[in-house]
């Protein structure tokens, strides 16, 4: 697709009412993507529960930008909400907001278990980011990122940004529960990987394009956490791998723009991106997952009866 095509139609996004995209868009399989984002509105995007694991990572950045708001840095997303506060403060916020927001796949023992743990998870990831010696001059701030092969921005929020321009993407890991042979039911720990997650790598590459400071990545499990530091090859792969996950977006958004029939556009699209429910990206609320596995099986059907 040359770079022609992709800036001459804007209006195949418009027409799904998307004036942009993210890295958390750009990370999902073409299927979810299109569920979400072409089969569904923005209201209706809004009005779907997140899940624990989410709502833990959340917890932990809420506390974390309190802590360091504090400090003196400033606040971007979601600070109307949010007050400066102290270590025990934050954390205390934190575990209240783990365990009253509504998630869809809600389980008393496993949300205690993480709110329990978020002190943990604060600590250590304080550790890290205080350990470059520079303090948090920017809470969430937003970032907007347009190259020339982009029919939109990409754009999202960077975690921390220290004084001496470095940027920090924060992911949490969470327990698991598991039942050993003896019956018994324990907590295993998820460790922070050896490598960084290419997902990660995607989002982080988008903050340094924004920003342009050098961009690291932590990791924090109530046990630890973990820094990775991203090098330029890295950052060059990240962003050729977003390039063709856009242009692969925007193909398909072009394909629907042309149909005449917009029903039969969606069901060829359907069908040209199969969705594989088992992925971890499906890991969805049953609502939500029938719904999508319904909505397969009539293109499908509608192809065959053709």
């Amino acid at each position: 697709m040359s770079l022609e095509l992709v800036q001459d139609c804007p209006s195949a996004w418009s027409n799904v009412q998307l004036d942009h995209t993210s890295p958390s868009q750009l990370n999902q399989p073409m299927s979810r993507w299109i569920y979400q984002y072409v089969l569904h509105t923005p209201e209706e995007r809004r009005a779907q529960n997140p899940n624990l694991r989410m709502i833990g990572g959340n917890a932990v950045n809420h506390a974390l930008d309190m802590i360091y708001a504090a400090q003196g840095a400033e606040m971007g997303r979601g600070a109307e909400g949010q007050m400066a506060a102290s270590v025990d403060q934050a954390v205390e916020s934190a575990q209240k907001f783990m365990r009253d927001t509504v998630v869809w796949d809600d389980d008393a023992v496993r949300r205690d278990k993480y709110a329990d743990e978020i002190e943990a998870v604060v600590v250590n990831a304080m550790e890290q980011i205080d350990a470059f010696d520079s303090p948090v001059v920017s809470l969430e701030k937003y970032a907007h990122w347009h190259p020339s092969w982009a029919p939109v921005p990409i754009t999202g929020y960077a975690d921390f940004i220290l004084e001496n321009g470095i940027i920090i993407e924060l992911k949490t890991k969470w327990p698991r529960q598991a039942t050993l042979k003896s019956g018994e039911k324990t907590w295993r720990t998820s460790s922070n990987p050896s490598a960084p997650i290419n997902n990660w790598t995607r989002q982080a590459t988008v903050y340094h394009k924004a920003f342009g400071g050098p961009v690291y990545i932590v990791s924090a499990n109530s046990l630890n956490a973990r820094k990775y530091a991203l090098n330029t090859f890295e950052l060059d792969a990240a962003e050729a791998n977003l390039m063709a996950r856009l242009l692969e977006r925007h193909e398909a958004l072009l394909d629907l723009e042309k149909a005449d029939d917009r029903e039969q556009g969606l069901q060829q699209l359907l069908r040209r991106h199969s969705a594989d429910f088992d992925d971890i990206y499906w890991n969805e609320d049953p609502d939500v997952l029938g719904d999508a596995k319904r909505r397969w099986d009539q293109a499908i059907n509608a192809w065959i009866n053709t």
